[in-house]
């Protein structure tokens, strides 16, 4: 790290470390329960086998190769997952030369670096199927897993996967990516992010992302929406991710280095579209948090805290509101304070000025973006407005970002207006060509 003037230079690369023919989609990662060390994992690409590396501060070596007999499909068309605290296992496969789809889940122990508790499933198979994925859910209770057109999740009983139930049908929506082609926005590899969702795509090139928003709910209120995302970019595959936040495992003969799991504080809140008042709190946070200490910044209310670990808040009137939380366990606590405007943004009316909104591209083509930065509305909406004055697009609008479809309007030039409360609080021309 002290070369390249402190920026750090590679001194050894393409270090051989098993030669064997490997699944190039099936490769992860989790931290040791020791709190530093990692585990990386890579399956064999035509068998339920594993090879298992220890990565510490003397490098990189094998650790563990275990085969648990049972065939595989090849690769680039399955996902291997961890849950979030590293003790269960899946690899999602399928093969059309063999019409299978398969789900391998195991225990893994994060202090010796092993499998065990193998079990695998086998789900109906369809001859125009493809793409497999999985991920787990936060708490761990639930493990989603996906076919090209299905969906499913399996609740986690102990060591054993429960019957698994449809959460979502691909709906058969096609967009436009470059070229006037048009791809189906199936499903295929998940992701699980630090905003608590769950996000996935079909591993074709598109530019809309799915969202579980809620994967801690059962099957029907895990809150799963397609094609939920736009992206200005095409991509035809997610990242795969680590949990980074994950400590040691307090108390277990591998929790040898003194590093103690202290609680981070995080969070994030959901505005009820139906009632501009109702707000839905997710925790974030990470590092075995055991207690919850919530306070809404709201006297006025009936109750202006919670212990919950996600409560739901409704405010007691508009206004800028500083809520706060504090997460704690026998190690320390840690707190996190946001503002949330509700409304209002300042402590006069709110001006044209004073909400930040941002559209892009301009000139657009069949769709555009439009954000509302840090303001929760009250009753919010944008009107496309043609040359002849006719409004020819409206289009409720909450915090956050926002995918505008115009495929429907010819080109040409169009006022984008957006009201709060029947007050225009922005105005701009925008092209579509």
């Amino acid at each position: 790290m002290n070369l390249n003037r402190g920026l750090g230079s590679v001194i050894t690369r393409r270090i051989p470390m098993v030669i064997d023919t490997l699944d190039d989609a099936c490769l992860i990662a989790t931290k040791h329960a020791n709190g530093r060390d990692w585990w990386v994992v890579v399956s064999e690409d035509t068998k339920s086998a594993y090879y298992i590396f220890l990565v510490d501060p003397s490098g990189v070596k094998l650790h563990l190769h275990q085969n648990f007999g049972i065939p595989k499909s090849r690769g680039e068309a399955g996902q291997s997952f961890f849950s979030n605290d590293g003790q269960y296992f899946c690899t999602a496969t399928n093969d059309g030369l063999l019409n299978r789809y398969h789900i391998f889940f195991m225990k893994f122990n994060r202090c010796e670096g092993k499998f065990d508790s193998f079990q695998f499933l086998r789900l109906n198979y369809q001859i125009n199927d493809w793409d497999a994925g999985c991920a787990f859910s936060s708490n761990g209770k639930y493990l989603y897993y996906t076919k090209l057109d299905t969906l499913y999740q399996f609740s986690l009983n102990g060591n054993n996967l429960a019957i698994g139930k449809i959460s979502g049908i691909y709906d058969g929506f096609k967009e436009l990516t470059s070229g006037g082609f048009t791809t189906p926005t199936q499903f295929g590899p998940m992701q699980f992010a630090p905003d608590g969702k769950i996000y996935g795509q079909v591993s074709f090139p598109t530019r809309s992302l799915h969202v579980i928003h809620n994967p801690n709910g059962d099957f029907e209120n895990c809150n799963f929406k397609q094609h939920d995302i736009y992206s200005p970019t095409i991509r035809s595959c997610l990242p795969n991710f680590p949990n980074y936040r994950l400590g040691p495992i307090d108390g277990s003969v591998c929790d040898s280095l003194g590093i103690d799991n202290i609680p981070w504080c995080h969070w994030r809140y959901h505005q009820d579209s139906l009632d501009f008042l109702n707000f839905q709190f997710t925790d974030l946070s990470a590092y075995e948090v055991e207690e919850w200490h919530w306070n809404f910044g709201d006297p006025a209310s009936a109750e202006n805290g919670s212990t919950q670990q996600h409560p739901v808040h409704r405010f007691s009137k508009p206004g800028i509101y500083e809520v706060c939380l504090i997460v704690k366990n026998k190690n320390g606590a840690d707190t996190l304070c946001r503002t949330v405007r509700i409304a209002v943004v300042n402590n006069e009316n709110t001006t044209e000025d004073a909400i930040q909104i941002q559209n892009w591209p301009n000139p657009f083509s069949h769709s555009f973006v439009l954000n509302v930065i840090g303001y929760n509305p009250q009753d919010m909406h944008l009107e496309l407005v043609d040359l002849m004055g006719q409004v020819v697009h409206r289009q409720k609008l909450q915090q956050g970002s926002h995918w505008i479809h115009t495929k429907h309007l010819p080109p040409g030039t169009y006022s984008l207006q957006v009201f709060e409360r029947n007050e225009r609080v922005f105005g701009k021309q925008v092209l579509k060509f």
